[in-house]
């Protein structure tokens, strides 16, 4: 347990639910238009969303810093999600 529970305000954002044991170790940015990915785990599966809900990517990860060249996609928000068998991890990134 992290000591963050349910309705706790985090800065100006109320916290609804945190399972840490759920979520994998990763750091996911955008450079340009490239979306990076850093993780310790590796075998994980990267699904890149479209905010319409959208699959546009889906990769396996076997390295611990994938690079994803989003240059034939338009510049804005997409959902990226990271997941094994038993945990996951989401992230808003925006490309230029």
């Amino acid at each position: 347990a992290i000591g963050i529970v349910a309705g706790d305000i985090i800065g100006d954002t109320t916290c609804l639910s945190i399972l840490t044991t759920n979520i994998l170790p990763a750091d996911i940015y955008s450079f340009g238009k490239t979306i990076n990915i850093k993780t310790k785990e590796l075998n994980i599966i990267s699904n890149i969303f479209d905010l319409n809900g959208n699959l546009i990517i889906s990769r396996k990860i076997t390295n611990r810093l994938t690079i994803v060249d989003m240059g034939n996609y338009s510049t804005g928000v997409y959902v990226v999600k990271l997941n094994n068998d038993e945990r996951q991890y989401v992230k808003r990134v925006f490309i230029e």
